[in-house]
């Protein structure tokens, strides 16, 4: 019998901090040199979402195992208190206007300029306007907000 080590590394657990009231697409870019710097809170990212719905982050993307309590979605306000938004990865949302996070993805973009550019996105919103974001485009993003 042969046994291999565990070869699975551990991500570092992600937190979300999204302007309170916002609602729309976010999407964050890893390992831009003119980002915004690394923040951790303990052991986890620490990821500000500006009030346009992005992050341009010198945070190179996660890679490894992350368990889903370890990511967490938050809205802020002004005074920096913080309040929890639903992420169900099932997408079994509230069938109101609770907003609640869905269609995570995580992937990459080629650009001309700065070649392959990972991403995370997501939609913030409320089961009752889901069917407003069919679908969104990382690269018009990036080259839109730049």
């Amino acid at each position: 019998m042969l046994l291999l080590p565990n070869c699975t590394a551990s991500a570092d657990g992600e937190i979300y901090l999204i302007p309170k009231g916002y609602t729309g697409i976010i999407v964050i870019f890893y390992a831009q040199p003119n980002g915004k710097d690394i923040i951790k809170e303990g052991k986890s990212r620490l990821l500000e979402i500006s009030k346009n719905g992005t992050l341009y982050t010198k945070f190179k993307a996660n890679k490894g195992v992350m368990s889903i309590s370890d990511t967490k979605f938050f809205y802020v306000d002004d005074q920096k208190n913080r309040t929890p938004i639903t992420f169900d990865p099932e997408n079994k949302f509230p069938k109101d206007s609770t907003p609640a996070i869905f269609a995570l993805k995580d992937g990459f973009i080629e650009t001309e300029k700065t070649g392959e550019v990972r991403f995370t996105a997501f939609i913030i919103g409320s089961f009752n306007n889901m069917a407003k974001y069919p679908d969104f485009n990382p690269l018009k993003i990036f080259n839109d907000s730049k």
